[in-house]
């Protein structure tokens, strides 16, 4: 087993030497076999081992009692615990409530610890069970694909073995784990699938039943891997893709069969949002629908934080917000400021180093006439500025319109103030009070240093 788990780690590149694993452990079977087999491996595998537990406070004392169980395992291993408890669920709460909010927390914990991954203890007959359920509801080709080996944040290490296999290497070495008794209630379906389907299907198809299966699900994957390409493809040939917004055209989407509409939009999500890429027939319904009859300023909101903002015959998506956060910096002479998607920097430079370009990430300013600290904002109703290369006073608004800046962009655009004065629109017009001439004293270049790029 041992050996296996190793190779399995190593073939799928799920671990790095160096980086920080917290275990997702449950006090379950999967949990606990996958915390002590990393425990085992960890100098083989050259990792920094923790682990997350969390009590969804839904059985009373048994959820007490897993706590407590994790608790035990990992001051004895010496592995260092976070817990979090969950509240406002009860036993009615649903799997997918439940999970929601376990992956919640899991995301938190992962913005605490950047670079970190969760593992979770998802195995064989997991999967199987997973795209069972799937195929029965009617799943498209990404949903058959299976549960991924990974995805950012997150490894499955334990996706070559057998619930079977993963009891027999805890029996073998004498290890505990705690059992959960609604594993067992025929009215979830999961339970159903795992102890009455499952052994009927293998007892009708034989031993060859499980290997054949995998084989299927293996296929589903390089389909899916083939089609995923193609929808990239197509949205780099019809739009762009961004750190932290998609686009495409709304007349080439429209143009598109139903079946590749909806990988489309699945794959924007999945970008914008891996954990809740699914996507409804109804929901793809609402944005058809949407899109048919929306006018610039249109917003039509996807599950999972996703929305979607017409604007001038393109269609952007990003992560849903309450609203442009209020930003406000001081710049001073040689300090980097941090942005939201970059940086900016101002440094004093002699009128020899000046080379003038249509680099947007760049500009010079005749610094005869800054007092500094500059200030940083988002741009207001009512600012105004010269641009270089217009005649006269123009309203930013005006300047915005007039170069077909979209909706959301025109949110995050961001002015460099001189006192009242702008002194940049930042990452698109200087004005032309602050250009450079020979005339100038001092000169400063000011300097965009961008963290966008592709997602993936």
């Amino acid at each position: 087993m041992i050996s296996r788990f190793i190779s399995f780690v190593n073939d799928h590149r799920l671990i790095v030497p160096g980086e920080h694993i917290f275990v997702a452990a449950s006090g379950g079977l999967d949990s606990t076999a996958l915390l002590h087999l990393l425990y085992l491996t960890r100098g083989q595998l050259g990792v920094r081992l923790s682990a997350i537990h969390v009590n969804h406070a839904v059985r009373g004392a048994e959820s007490d009692k897993d706590e407590a169980f994790v608790r035990d395992l990992c001051a004895r291993l010496n592995i260092p615990l976070t817990v979090r408890r969950l509240a406002g669920l009860t036993p009615d709460s649903s799997e997918q409530t439940m999970r929601d909010l376990r992956y919640r927390e899991f995301d938190r914990l992962l913005a605490e610890n950047p670079g970190a991954k969760i593992a979770t203890g998802h195995h064989l007959d997991d999967q199987m069970e997973t795209v069972l359920m799937r195929m029965a509801r009617g799943s498209y080709v990404t949903g058959l694909k299976g549960i991924p080996v990974k995805r950012p944040g997150y490894i499955r290490p334990l996706l070559f073995a057998r619930r079977h296999e993963l009891r027999q290497f805890l029996d073998r070495r004498k290890l505990s784990f705690r059992v959960d008794q609604t594993n067992r209630d025929p009215d979830k379906t999961r339970n159903r699938v795992r102890h009455i389907l499952m052994p009927a299907l293998r007892e009708t198809f034989g031993p060859a039943f499980d290997a054949g299966f995998l084989k299927t699900i293996d296929h589903f994957a390089r389909i899916d891997e083939f089609l995923t390409q193609h929808d990239k493809h197509w949205l780099e040939q019809n739009g762009w893709i961004r750190r932290e917004e998609i686009a495409f055209s709304l007349n080439a989407f429209s143009g598109l069969p139903e079946w590749r509409q909806r990988r489309v939009i699945m794959y924007c999500i999945w970008l914008l949002n891996p954990l809740n890429s699914m996507l409804s027939a109804e929901t793809l319904r609402g944005f058809r629908q949407f899109a048919a009859k929306a006018r610039t300023g249109g917003r039509f909101y996807f599950p999972g934080g996703v929305e979607a903002l017409l604007d001038r015959g393109t269609v952007l998506l990003s992560r849903a917000s309450s609203g442009t956060e209020e930003l406000r910096k001081e710049l001073f002479p040689g300090q980097v400021v941090s942005l939201k998607r970059n940086k900016i920097r101002a440094e004093l430079v002699s009128f020899k180093d000046v080379v003038f370009s249509n680099r947007k990430d760049e500009e010079y300013i005749c610094g005869d006439r800054l007092r500094w600290p500059l200030a940083i904002r988002h741009w207001q109703a009512g600012d105004y500025f010269f641009p270089l290369g217009v005649h006269g006073r123009q309203k930013i608004s005006d300047f915005l319109i007039n170069q077909k800046v979209n909706l959301r962009e025109k949110k995050q655009t961001l002015v460099l103030l001189n006192g009242s004065d702008v002194v940049w629109l930042i990452g698109r017009r200087l004005d032309e009070r602050y250009a450079v001439s020979e005339s100038c004293q001092t000169i400063y270049r000011l300097k965009i240093e961008k963290e966008e790029g592709d997602i993936r």
